[in-house]
C-alpha cells in the first residue's frame, strides 16, 4: 500500500470502483446465463452511456434467449423504456405502477415522479 502513497486518491478510488463494478456485472451475467434470477441488481449505476447500453443489451439478450428474468433497479427512465419488458415503479416502498414497458410514457412517468428528467 505504501507504494501508492503518492497516487491521487481519486484515481485509486476510481480504479477500485471500476474493478468492483466489473466483477459485479460479470457475476450478474454469469447468474443470468446459468438460469438464475438475481433478486435485484443495479447494473449500470455510474457507467457511461455506451457501456450501460452494452450491459443492458447483453442481459436482455440472455434473458430472451434463455427465458429467464432479471429484476433491475434503474433510475434512468429512458433505459428502462429501451430494455425492459415490464416496468414496476415504486414510491415510498409502495408499488405505484406495474405495466408493460411499451405503455410507460411521459404521462405515466409524471404520475410516478412528478416530472421526468434524464
Amino acid at each position: 500500500m505504501f507504494d501508492r502513497i503518492t497516487h491521487d486518491p481519486q484515481v485509486l478510488a476510481g480504479r477500485a470502483t471500476l474493478r468492483v463494478l466489473r466483477i459485479s456485472v460479470a457475476h450478474v451475467v454469469n447468474l443470468v446465463a446459468n438460469g438464475m434470477t438475481p433478486a435485484e441488481i443495479v447494473p449500470v449505476a455510474s457507467l457511461d452511456p455506451q457501456i450501460s447500453a452494452d450491459i443492458l443489451e447483453l442481459l436482455q439478450g440472455i434473458c430472451r434467449r434463455d427465458g429467464v428474468a432479471v429484476v433491475c433497479s434503474l433510475h434512468q427512465v429512458h433505459l428502462a423504456q429501451a430494455y425492459a419488458d415490464r416496468i414496476v415503479g415504486l414510491a415510498s416502498g409502495r408499488v405505484m405502477i406495474d405495466m408493460d414497458a411499451a405503455r410507460f410514457d411521459a404521462q405515466v412517468a409524471a404520475k410516478l415522479y412528478g416530472s421526468v428528467e434524464d
